[in-house]
């Protein structure tokens, strides 16, 4: 499955498309199979953002979610803010 996802991000990913990567259940440490280092690495490469995510606890959901937009409003001709 995460071949396929880098082989996609190869092949589809652009200057226009803005790319996150989340790890998610981070609150289940004995079950990592990826290190956040290597999450952090994969994010450079594609100019990415990463966030290690927890849907049973909360951690970073609403930071991942309210970044992603604020990177795409950004980008917006005119740039559109946010209120808040």
């Amino acid at each position: 499955m995460m071949m396929c996802t880098y082989n996609f991000l190869l092949q589809w990913g652009r200057d226009d498309v803005e790319i996150m990567f989340l790890g998610n259940k981070c609150d289940l440490e004995e079950e990592r199979m990826v290190t956040e280092e290597k999450g952090q690495m994969l994010a450079a490469r594609f100019m990415g953002k990463f966030f290690e995510t927890s849907a049973k606890t909360g951690l970073n959901v609403k930071e991942a979610f309210l970044t992603l937009a604020r990177d795409i409003m950004d980008k917006l001709d005119p740039p559109v803010r946010m209120g808040g």
